[in-house]
Formats: structure tokens, C-alpha cells, sequence
């Protein structure tokens, strides 16, 4: 491998790899967390997508939640086409931190405009939706199916 950097311990006791791992292709679904990932090429294009079908948040107050149940994220050639708005301020930010853990910020199926969940403060949720993976079939016609 490469040289580790003096400051850079774990690099120095387990070496540093001389090259990255490839990342997987084709269907890989992470059930436990909650997300698939499909890489691949369409027409000598590659193409990375992530499909959320995981739970809101953290523990049983969906702590740190979006209301982005089923949402996906799109790179082509390696540029954001669809991506995840991310969580605007942090510890402020008002309607504005509301708007980016809404369901119309995210890359997903709504309805009038509405949030699949409902924000009851900083970290809280009065209502969560629940994913659930119905189906991930890998293969040359590979399928994904998910609810809410």
C-alpha cells in the first residue's frame, strides 16, 4: 500500500490499501439499514441510485428523521441529478429546517404537498410513516418494491 502520514494511526497499525475496493454493481439491499443502491451503466452512461426504505429517524422519536420514506438519489457520470437536501441549520433555522425535513423536499411521492410524517419540534414526530421492503429481486431485470 501507500505510505501512511505520520499523524495517521490507524493507517500506520492496518496499512493503507493500495487501490479502493470497486464498488459493487448491479442491485445491493441493505435491509437492516434500510437502503438499496443500483450501480451500473445505461447506454455507456454510469448510473449510481439509492432508494430509502428504511425507518425515520433514531429510536422511538425518530430522532434526527426526514419525512423521505421511499425517496431515491441519482448520480450520472458521476454528477447529483437527484439528490438529498440535507438538514439546511441544524440547532435553528425554523421554517427553513422544517421545509428540508419535509416529504416535498425530498425526491419522493407526495401529496398535496404534504409530509408523509409530521414534525413535533427540533427531533420529534407526531405521526411517522412506516416503510416497509416488499421486494428486491437482483438480476439483469432487477425490481424493488417498498410502502408505506
Amino acid at each position: 500500500g501507500k505510505a501512511a502520514e505520520p499523524d495517521d494511526f490507524r493507517a500506520l497499525v492496518f496499512g493503507t490499501p493500495s487501490e479502493p475496493a470497486p464498488a459493487a454493481r448491479g442491485l445491493q439491499t441493505f435491509t437492516q439499514g434500510g437502503l438499496s443502491v443500483w450501480r451500473g451503466e445505461t447506454n455507456g452512461r454510469s448510473i449510481d441510485l439509492t432508494f430509502d426504505h428504511g425507518p425515520l429517524g433514531y429510536l422511538s422519536i425518530a430522532a434526527h428523521g426526514h419525512a423521505d420514506a421511499l425517496s431515491l438519489t441519482l448520480c450520472i457520470d458521476g454528477e447529483p441529478v437527484l439528490v438529498d437536501p440535507g438538514t439546511w441549520l441544524y440547532g435553528s433555522g425554523g421554517v427553513w429546517r422544517d421545509w428540508f425535513r419535509s416529504t416535498p423536499a425530498h425526491n419522493t411521492l407526495n401529496i398535496e404537498c404534504k409530509s408523509q410524517s409530521i414534525i413535533a419540534g427540533m427531533f420529534n414526530w407526531s405521526h411517522k410513516a412506516v416503510a416497509e421492503l416488499v421486494e428486491s429481486a437482483p438480476g439483469t431485470h432487477w425490481k424493488l418494491r417498498a410502502r408505506h
